[in-house]
């Protein structure tokens, strides 16, 4: 359950937006070039840009921004604002604890125990969340050490952002973050959260110099990641995207796992490096030394978008018959692989990210291939699981 709070506030896209207390800047929705030059910029164009809609937003039904958030957090009196949105915040308020990132036993630099390496990067993304929140919002006025409306406290943004930064050198001092280690899949989820974890810090980056009034962007700050942590830290989560790519291409007598495998296995690896490449800082713009990242998030798109036939590569349409009313690896495996999927998807909306294929926007209602599945999930699951 822990493991899905902060990605559900990723898809509560339809509700409407509440009436406005603070009003973020639209300047700080911008490129991070903290540290970097055009060349070696993130591929995205704002941050936040993986679990919000930017700072602010003109289109809350293509996700909240961070104003949109805040506002519903410690202003809204809506039922469904306290149910959804203060009710999630303050369960990943309580599960923001630095104690919990615990450097993994190791065997040849590779960890040994992946519940350990996924609860550091779950830790990570919501001491992010947390640091993000208690700037932004104190900057604003609003004391978050005694908030409004019934909201969870937070620590003040000194000590959020101390956490955060403790959280990402323990990590960075043991030298992996244990993202493959041939154990592609379940390290899924370690890298997604890892890339919602940088996506939250480059914004905070970008709100630090907001605020601040800085005119450049290589500032320092003991609350920060220096050049070379930062450098570190865009290495190695570069590495772990080429060593789960590498897997996909891995294979024998010409036939790539990728081919040889039509359902969740390529699916959630393809969908999860795709996702956390849209984070990175690099001059490499190459994924294992093969693909360019332009290339990868859309081979990406076009394998969980795309209608197949009887093309096994594009395994949502593969999985369904091309949208029918099943899952053909079960219930278990098609909720195991949806969290991956969704959160792409939602990063290609908010995002704007074009294609070379016909995209259907699998949010529309119209778009039946990918909502007969989940109506079948939906009327499959039975109480208390599945």
């Amino acid at each position: 359950m822990k493991a899905i709070r902060l990605i559900t506030f990723l898809i509560l896209i339809l509700s409407s937006a509440a009436n406005a207390q603070i009003a973020l800047s639209e300047t700080m929705d911008m490129v991070n070039y903290r540290f970097a030059d055009s060349q070696s910029r993130a591929f995205v164009n704002q941050h936040p840009s993986l679990t919000f809609n930017g700072f602010k937003s003109s289109n809350d039904n293509f996700g909240y921004s961070l104003e949109s958030i805040i506002n519903k957090i410690y202003y809204s009196t809506t039922p469904n604002d306290q149910k959804l949105i203060r009710n999630l915040f303050n369960d990943i308020v309580a599960d923001a604890i630095l104690s919990d990132v615990i450097d993994p036993n190791t065997n040849n630099n590779c960890p040994l125990d992946r519940n350990q390496v996924e609860t550091n990067s779950r830790m990570l993304q919501n001491l992010a969340f947390v640091a993000l929140i208690s700037y932004v919002a104190t900057e604003e006025g609003i004391n978050v050490q005694n908030p409004p409306n019934g909201a969870a406290a937070l620590p003040a943004p000194t000590q959020a952002m101390s956490n955060l930064k403790t959280a990402f050198t323990r990590m960075l001092g043991y030298g992996v973050f244990g993202m493959t280690c041939g154990d592609e899949v379940h390290r899924s989820q370690s890298i997604t959260n890892t890339a919602k974890a940088i996506d939250l810090y480059l914004a905070l980056e970008n709100a630090y110099k907001h605020y601040e009034n800085l005119s450049s962007w290589n500032f320092s700050s003991s609350y920060f990641l220096n050049s070379s942590q930062k450098t570190q830290l865009m290495s190695i989560f570069k590495g772990s995207l080429d060593g789960m790519y590498a897997h996909l291409k891995d294979g024998a007598f010409g036939v790539s796992v990728d081919e040889v495998e039509p359902g969740n296995r390529p699916l959630i690896i393809y969908t999860s490096i795709g996702y956390s490449s849209l984070v990175l800082q690099s001059q490499n713009k190459y994924v294992n030394g093969y693909i360019h990242i332009n290339n990868l998030i859309e081979e990406a798109l076009e394998r969980s978008n795309r209608p197949a036939g009887s093309n096994r590569i594009y395994y949502w349409g593969y999985q369904t018959a091309d949208g029918e009313s099943f899952w053909a690896e079960g219930q278990y495996y098609f909720k195991y692989a949806l969290k991956h999927v969704i959160s792409l998807w939602h990063a290609k909306r908010i995002n704007n990210i074009s294609t070379n294929f016909t995209y259907i926007d699998p949010f529309l209602s119209s778009n039946s291939m990918a909502k007969k599945p989940l109506i079948w999930l939906a009327q499959t699951y039975a109480p208390g699981g599945l």
